[in-house]
C-alpha cells in the first residue's frame, strides 16, 4: 500500500489435477498434513483505480467472467523443454492482460519465471516488466523472447 498498489481481485485457478511436484503426501507418513496443490490464488493488484480493458475485447472477457478459472496445468514435457519446473498456462496471463489492461499498458510480473506473462503481454500489445531472483529463469525468459523474434532488455540490479 505504501508504494501505491491496491488490491483489486482474487481469482482461483483450479487445475485439472493436483500438483505432486513436491511430494506432499510423504509427510503424512510422519504425521504432518500437507495436501497436494489443486488450486492457486491469483491476486490482481493495480496502481490507482480499477483498471479498464479494451472495449473491443469485451466478448472475449465475457467468456471468463467468473473468479474461478478451470485451466489445465502445463504438461511436464513442455516444462522440461523450456527449462522451468512450474510453467503457468499461457491462458492465465492472456486472460489477465485482456481483462485488466489496454493496448500499450504496463504489466508487471514480479515472479517472471519462464516468461509466460511476457509472452502473453507481447502477443496482446502490452508492455511487460518482469523480474526473478533466479538467473537461470531469467535466461529462460530471454530465450523465449528471442524465439519470438524480440530483443528484450535485461536490466541487472
Amino acid at each position: 500500500r505504501d508504494a501505491g498498489w491496491l488490491y483489486q481481485e482474487a481469482i482461483a485457478w483450479v487445475k485439472s489435477a493436483a500438483v505432486w511436484s513436491v511430494p506432499r503426501s510423504m509427510h503424512i507418513e510422519n504425521g504432518h498434513y500437507f495436501p497436494a496443490l489443486r488450486w492457486e490464488i491469483i491476486l490482481v493488484m493495480s496502481r490507482g483505480s480499477h483498471p479498464r480493458f479494451e472495449m473491443n475485447d469485451k466478448d472475449l472477457v465475457r467468456q471468463f467472467d467468473e473468479n474461478v478459472w478451470n485451466i489445465p496445468v502445463v504438461a511436464g514435457n513442455t516444462q522440461d523443454k523450456l527449462g522451468h519446473p512450474a510453467i503457468f498456462p499461457l491462458e492465465i496471463p492472456h486472460r489477465l492482460c485482456l481483462a485488466y489492461t489496454m493496448k500499450g499498458s504496463l504489466v508487471l510480473d514480479p515472479f517472471i519465471g519462464s516468461g509466460t506473462t511476457m509472452v502473453a503481454a507481447e502477443t496482446l500489445g502490452r508492455i511487460c516488466y518482469g523480474m526473478d531472483i533466479s538467473p537461470a529463469y531469467v535466461a529462460v525468459t530471454l530465450q523465449r523472447m528471442a524465439d519470438m523474434g524480440l530483443e528484450p532488455k535485461k536490466v541487472s540490479g
